[in-house]
């Protein structure tokens, strides 16, 4: 038996012309990626600041948003101030002491393995040692000596950072200012019936999620960075090495917990690669600290402290940190579980007016 499927010429126009709008959509959304975080992220910095702001201008004689913005504004500016005069004197200051002493090690390496270079001219193999020897001393020394040329070449890339990040400062102090007033006369021009309440309700519950969730997160960052600095201070004294790595190894993984999921372990690498290059046995004895700590955080700390703060699946949130870090970079890992909140409060309140309308239309049915 044949079938016949006729498609007219409508039809087959109208389906490629939004297959073909998606592909456009997508294309804007790609070159447009960087503007679009900018944009994401001053609204989730300004969502998450708003109630410092509020609790300021209360107490402000004329109430001043202006004012209690600026105020708050010089407030994390002061924290991220401290927070690079903590950890990036320390980062480079190992760094290029590691590569200035590179070649050395090498070179006293060699020197020492006498047991491998007699193996090595027993067999015939000494060429060769020799030349991968001094191919490994010739990079280290070339990578020392570049070292400062490759900071400059990273120069651009600090520069567009920097233009980022006043972009993105500047548009979360506008919000902040002007979007209360924004959203409300957009909701006092709506009509006064169950879409207002309705709308108003999905915001508060938007604002919700975000503010739950930065305070959550906050808190478990911050105790991960006093935990990890004083564990850290004991490592230094058992291991004999310099106390100043205590708080900047702290700081470091405190701030990469902002990061849900993983960031705290990206941290953990960092610090112990840092922690290595002056003692591999104090490395080991951090990472064993970490896992210990990933632990009780995972199993107590999170749980307690983010309580149902985005109610989400862990898979939900483990695949929204994903996209969001291919997407918008480690922004983009920060500010994911609160759209992913947002996404799932849109599609809870569509799921709430299907089933409103459908019980209507059941009560309203001619029996």
């Amino acid at each position: 038996m044949k079938v016949n499927i006729g498609i007219d010429t409508k039809t087959f126009i109208r389906f490629w012309l939004v297959v073909i709008g998606f592909a456009l959509v997508g294309l804007l959304v790609y070159h447009a990626r960087t503007g679009i975080a900018i944009v994401l992220t001053s609204i989730f910095l300004s969502v998450a600041l708003n109630p410092i702001v509020s609790l300021i201008a209360k107490k402000l004689p004329g109430k001043s948003r202006t004012l209690a913005t600026t105020i708050a504004y010089l407030f994390v500016i002061l924290v991220l101030g401290l927070i690079l005069f903590l950890v990036l004197p320390t980062i480079v200051s190992q760094v290029t002491k590691f590569a200035q002493s590179l070649p050395s090690l090498i070179e006293g390496s060699v020197n020492q393995w006498s047991g491998l270079t007699r193996f090595a001219s027993d067999y015939g193999l000494g060429k060769y040692l020799n030349e991968f020897f001094n191919s490994l001393e010739g990079l280290s020394t070339t990578f020392a000596r570049n070292l400062g040329s490759n900071v400059m070449v990273g120069a651009g890339s600090l520069i567009a950072i920097f233009t980022n990040t006043l972009l993105t400062l500047f548009l979360t102090f506008l919000m902040l200012i002007e979007g209360p007033g924004l959203v409300e006369n957009i909701l006092t021009r709506l009509d006064k019936n169950k879409q207002t309440r309705r709308a108003r309700n999905v915001i508060k519950r938007m604002y919700k999620v975000v503010t739950s969730f930065v305070t959550g997160q906050l808190l478990v960052a911050l105790i991960s960075g006093v935990v990890t600095s004083l564990v850290m201070f004991l490592i230094c004294l058992i291991f004999n090495i310099s106390a100043s790595l205590a708080i900047p190894v702290g700081v470091l993984v405190s701030v990469l917990s902002l990061i849900p999921v993983f960031g705290a372990t990206i941290g953990a690498v960092i610090a112990a690669i840092l922690i290595a290059l002056n003692s591999v046995g104090a490395a080991i004895v951090f990472v064993v600290y970490f896992i210990i700590y990933q632990q009780i955080e995972n199993n107590l700390i999170v749980p307690t402290v983010q309580s149902k703060a985005s109610r989400l699946p862990a898979v939900v949130v483990l695949m929204s940190v994903i996209i969001g870090i291919y997407t918008f970079g480690l922004i983009g890992g920060i500010i994911a579980i609160p759209i992913a909140g947002f996404i799932r409060v849109w599609v809870e309140e569509y799921a709430d007016i299907r089933l409103s309308k459908r019980a209507a239309h059941s009560v309203n049915k001619p029996s």
